[in-house]
C-alpha cells in the first residue's frame, strides 16, 4: 500500500515533465472516444426509441397489407376473430391525389383515410392539441403545416379531393407510423373512412395502399390470431406484419443510416489509435532517461510497469470519461441536424449502457494500440543513460502476440457491428485491404526516399530527418494519407452527385410524371398534355417465382437497394431512348410462342436473372409466366421514366391497367396543367419530378454535412498523429539544430530543412490520399448510385495542393520551436 501511494505522488512529476505529450495523448483518446461514443448515443437512443415504441410504428400489434381490396377469405378470418372478442380492427387506406383548393395552387397530396379506432398505439398530435376522434369527422381535412403552405390554404377554407369537398380543421403535428419526416413522397392530409368512397380516387388501377390495423385483446394470443390470419390471406396480394417486423422503412432507414455513421466512427477510432501509439512513442522517448535511471537505482521492471502505468491510467481515464461526454454533446447534435432523417420524439437521456461500451470499447482499444510503445518502454535498460540514438530494444514476444490478436479482434468487432447495423462484411475487408496496400505504399516510398542518392546538405540532412530514432514516418504518412483521401472523396462524391442528379438535368428530361390515367381517359388528357407528352401503359403486378422457385418477399425486402418483393410495374411500351440492348439480338424473338420479357441489367445486383429463365407474375390473382428474352442498360445518369419488366403487348394488352404519361413542364404552364388536369379527371395524380429531387437534395446535403463534419475530424486524427511523430523527435531535432547552427547553418537553411522534410512526407500522404480520394468516390458513385463517375481531376488536384500546404504550413510551425534551439541555450539545458 505504501508503495502504490509513493507512485500515485509521482505521478505530477510525471506531468511536469512531458506535459505537452501526456495532452496529446490524452488528445487522440479523447477523440476517438468522442466520435464512436456519439454514433453509439445516437444509435442507442434510436434504438431504445424503436424497441419502446415499435407498436407504434405500424399504430397496432399487427396489420395485413394489400394494394388492392382484401379479399373475402381474409375479412371473413378478420370478422371471425372480432367477433369473438380475440382482436380489434381499424381500416387505414392510403393513396396520392390531386389536392384543388378554392384559391391557392393544386399540388399532390398523400391522403390517409382512417376509420374510428386508429390508432391503437401512439397518438397523432395536432395543433390544437384535441384527439384525433374529436376532430376529424365526415367531411373534415386534417393536414400537415407542409401541405397548408404549398397548397395556400388555411383551417376553414375548402379543399377538394377527387369529388368530395372537405373543410381544413386543424393541422397533424405527427403521426405515430410515419415517424420520419423525410419518408413521405408528399405531404400527409387525413380524411374520415366513411368520405373515401365519395372521393372515387380508389378505383380500378389506382394506386392504393390498403392497411387493416389489428390491436390483440390478449398478447398471449397472438401466434395463433397471426397464424390463423396467415391461413386466409391471398398468397402474393396480401400481406400480414407484425411490430416486431423489420420490414418498416423507418427501421431499414436507420439501419443504412446507423451503417455508414459507424463505419464513419469506427474509421476516426483506427486514426485515432495511430496518433495514441505515436504519442506514445513521443513519450517514450522523453522519459527513456528517467526510466533508465529508476532502474539504475534498483526498479524491478514490474514496478517501473506499474509507475508508467498509473501515470497513463491518469490521462486515460479522464480522456475517456471526457469522450463519453463530448460524445453525449455530439449525439445531441447530430439529433439536432438530423431531425428530418430520425424518428420524432427522440430522447438522449443518461444510459449506463452506453457508458458501459465507451469505457470498454475505448479503453481496450486505447490498450491495443499502448501496448507495443509501453512494452518497449518498461524494457529500456539502465545503459541508455549513456547511450544515444535509437533504442533497439524490441516489445515482448507476450506483448506482440497480445498486439495481433487485439487487431484481429478489432476487425472481428468492426464486422459484428456492422452486421447489426444491418450492413455487410464486404466493407471492412475492403478497409482492411486499403489500409494493408496504403501501409506497403508508404512504406515503399519512405524506404524509396531514403535511399535516394542525397544532392547537397539539405538533401542529407532531410534524408537523416526521416531515420530520427521515434520518427514514424510510415504510419504518419499512413493516418494522414486516409485521412485526407476522406475528406478529398468527400468533395469528389459531392461534386459527381451534383452534377449527375441537380445540375445536369436537361430542360427536355420530362419532369412532371401523371399517372392513374384510365384508358378511357388518354384522348382528352392528351388533348390536355400536348402531343410532346409520352404515355406508357402501366400493369401492377408481383413477381411469384423464377423457373419454378417461389420468392420469399420477406427474405427479399431485407435486402439492400431493390429486391424482386416489392410490386412492380409493367409496360409494353417497348425501349426507351435511353436504354441499349445489353444481352440478346432483339427485345424480344418472333419464333417464341410464349409470353416474352426484357430486363433492367441492374435487377441481376439482387437476383441471378439470365436470358432464358422464366418469370412468373401475380396480376390481380392471375399468374402469368414469361421468359426473358433480352437484358436492357439505361445510359448512366438518365432521369427518364423506366420500367425493370417489359413485355409484349400481346402477352399483356388484356390486363387491367392505367397509363403513365411523362412531359416537361415549368412556371406558368406547369400549374395551368395541373389545374385542368386535377378540374377535370379526378383519379389523375401529377408527381412533380424537379421537386422531389429538391427535397432530396436538401436531406443529401444534411448528410453530406454530417459526413463532412466526421470527415474533418478523421483529418483531425490524422493531424493528432502528425503531432505524435513532431513530439517524439522534438529532442534530437533540437539536438541536430544545435549541430547545424554551430557549423554555420541560418535561420533559412534550418527553415529549408523543416518545410522539405515535412513537404516530403506530406507529398506522399496526399498523393495516396489522392488515389484513395478516386478509388472510394468511383466505387460509391459506379456501385452505390450506379451513375457514370467523372474523376475530376482538376479540382482534386486543387484540393490536392491546398492539403498538402495545410500539412505543410502546420507541421513546419510545430517543429520550429525545437529546429530554432539556439547553441546557448542548449549549453544552458533547455530548448525554445
Amino acid at each position: 500500500m505504501t508503495a502504490a501511494l509513493r507512485m500515485l505522488g509521482r505521478i505530477p512529476s510525471e506531468w511536469r515533465h512531458a506535459p505537452g505529450t501526456a495532452l496529446l495523448f490524452f488528445a487522440c483518446v479523447f477523440l476517438s472516444v468522442a466520435a464512436f461514443s456519439g454514433v453509439e448515443n445516437l444509435r442507442m437512443a434510436a434504438d431504445r426509441m424503436l424497441k419502446q415504441e415499435a407498436r407504434s410504428f405500424i399504430a397496432s400489434d399487427m396489420e395485413i397489407r394489400s394494394a388492392f381490396s382484401f379479399s373475402h377469405g381474409a375479412m371473413a378470418a378478420v370478422k371471425e376473430l372480432e367477433e369473438s372478442g380475440r382482436i380489434r380492427t381499424a381500416f387505414v387506406t392510403e393513396f396520392l391525389a390531386m389536392a384543388l383548393p378554392d384559391k391557392g395552387r393544386t399540388g399532390l397530396v398523400s391522403v390517409k383515410a382512417v376509420s374510428e379506432g386508429y390508432p391503437f398505439y401512439g397518438r397523432v398530435s395536432l395543433a390544437s392539441e384535441q384527439g384525433l376522434r374529436e376532430v376529424l369527422q365526415p367531411g373534415i381535412l386534417i393536414a400537415e403545416a407542409t401541405a397548408l403552405r404549398r397548397l395556400g390554404v388555411e383551417e376553414g377554407d375548402s379543399l377538394q379531393l377527387g369529388d368530395a369537398f372537405f373543410t381544413v380543421k386543424d393541422m397533424v403535428l405527427s403521426e405515430p407510423d410515419r415517424p420520419i419526416d423525410a419518408a413521405g413522397l408528399a405531404p400527409r392530409v387525413f380524411i374520415h373512412h366513411t368520405d373515401l368512397d365519395a372521393t372515387g380516387l380508389a378505383v380500378t388501377g389506382s394506386r392504393v395502399r390498403y392497411r387493416l390495423l389489428v390491436a390483440l385483446g390478449e398478447e398471449d394470443d397472438r401466434a395463433a390470431v397471426k397464424a390463423r390470419l396467415s391461413a386466409a390471406l391471398l398468397d402474393g396480394t396480401e400481406e400480414l406484419r407484425t411490430y416486431e417486423d423489420t420490414g418498416n422503412r423507418a427501421l431499414r432507414w436507420m439501419d443504412s443510416l446507423f451503417y455508414y455513421l459507424r463505419f464513419c466512427g469506427i474509421g476516426i477510432l483506427v486514426l485515432s489509435g495511430f496518433g495514441i501509439r505515436g504519442s506514445l512513442v513521443a513519450l517514450w522517448m522523453q522519459r527513456e532517461k528517467g526510466v533508465a535511471l529508476m532502474k539504475t537505482l534498483g526498479a524491478t521492471p514490474f514496478q517501473v510497469g506499474c509507475h508508467m502505468a498509473l501515470f497513463l491510467a491518469s490521462i486515460v481515464i479522464p480522456a475517456l470519461l471526457a469522450g463519453w461526454l463530448a460524445g453525449w454533446a455530439l449525439a445531441l447534435a447530430m439529433g439536432s441536424f438530423m431531425a428530418e432523417m430520425l424518428p420524432r420524439g427522440l430522447v438522449f437521456g443518461f444510459s449506463f449502457e452506453t457508458l458501459l461500451l465507451t469505457l470498454l470499447v475505448g479503453g481496450g482499444f486505447t490498450l491495443l494500440f499502448s501496448i507495443l510503445p509501453f512494452s518497449r518502454m518498461v524494457a529500456t535498460p539502465p545503459v541508455r543513460i549513456l547511450q544515444r540514438g535509437e533504442n533497439s530494444g524490441r516489445a515482448g514476444r507476450l506483448a506482440r502476440i497480445l498486439f495481433w490478436a487485439g487487431v484481429a479482434g478489432l476487425f472481428v468487432l468492426a464486422a459484428r457491428m456492422l452486421q447489426e447495423a444491418g450492413g455487410s462484411r464486404v466493407p471492412v475487408l475492403i478497409f482492411m485491404g486499403s489500409m494493408g496496400a496504403t501501409a506497403a505504399a508508404a512504406w515503399f516510398l519512405v524506404q524509396l526516399a531514403t535511399r535516394f542518392p542525397a544532392r547537397g546538405a539539405r538533401h542529407r540532412v532531410v534524408m537523416q530527418a526521416l531515420k530520427r530514432p521515434g520518427a514514424t514516418p510510415v504510419a504518419t504518412v499512413v493516418s494522414m494519407a486516409i485521412a485526407t483521401g476522406l475528406v478529398l472523396a468527400l468533395v469528389l462524391m459531392e461534386r459527381n452527385l451534383s452534377r449527375l442528379f441537380i445540375d445536369a438535368f436537361p430542360e427536355n428530361t420530362p419532369n412532371l410524371y401523371v399517372i392513374d390515367i384510365q384508358p378511357s381517359q388518354r384522348e382528352a388528357v392528351e388533348e390536355i398534355l400536348g402531343p410532346k407528352a409520352l404515355f406508357f401503359p402501366m400493369v401492377r403486378a408481383r413477381v411469384m417465382a423464377v423457373n419454378d422457385r417461389p420468392i420469399d418477399a420477406a427474405a427479399e425486402r431485407k435486402k439492400r437497394g431493390d429486391n424482386l418483393g416489392r410490386e412492380f410495374s409493367l409496360t409494353w411500351h417497348g425501349a426507351m431512348e435511353d436504354e441499349d440492348l445489353l444481352e440478346g439480338d432483339t427485345l424480344f424473338q418472333d419464333d417464341l410462342d410464349e409470353a416474352q420479357v426484357s430486363i433492367l441489367d441492374y435487377i441481376r445486383e439482387t437476383y441471378p436473372l439470365r436470358v432464358g429463365d422464366r418469370i412468373t407474375f401475380r396480376i390481380q390473382g392471375v399468374s402469368m409466366t414469361a421468359v426473358i428474352t433480352s437484358v436492357r442498360k439505361r445510359q448512366d445518369g438518365s432521369l427518364r421514366p423506366f420500367f425493370v419488366f417489359n413485355l409484349r403487348e400481346k402477352d399483356l394488352g388484356d390486363a387491367p391497367h392505367t397509363l403513365f404519361a411523362a412531359l416537361s413542364a415549368d412556371g406558368k404552364n406547369q400549374e395551368i396543367l395541373e389545374r385542368n388536369l386535377a378540374e377535370q379527371f379526378s383519379n389523375i395524380r401529377i408527381i412533380d419530378v424537379r421537386e422531389m429531387i429538391d427535397r432530396h437534395a436538401d436531406l443529401a446535403r444534411q448528410m453530406a454535412g454530417l459526413l463532412r463534419a466526421f470527415s474533418m475530424v478523421a483529418f483531425g486524427a490524422g493531424i493528432l498523429v502528425w503531432l505524435g511523430g513532431l513530439a517524439a523527435t522534438a529532442a534530437d531535432r533540437a539536438r541536430d539544430a544545435v549541430l547545424l547552427r554551430v557549423v554555420g547553418a541560418d535561420h533559412r537553411f534550418l527553415l529549408e530543412t523543416g518545410v522539405l522534410e515535412t513537404g516530403i512526407q506530406g507529398l506522399f500522404a496526399v498523393g495516396l490520399g489522392f488515389l484513395i480520394a478516386e478509388g472510394l468516390a468511383g466505387f460509391v458513385v459506379v456501385k452505390g448510385f450506379g451513375l457514370d463517375f467523372n474523376p475530376e481531376f482538376l479540382l482534386l488536384g486543387g484540393c490536392s495542393v491546398l492539403a498538402l500546404l495545410v500539412i505543410v504550413l502546420l507541421g513546419t510551425g510545430v517543429a520550429w520551436p525545437s529546429m530554432g534551439t539556439r547553441p546557448a541555450d542548449a549549453v544552458r539545458g533547455r530548448s525554445r
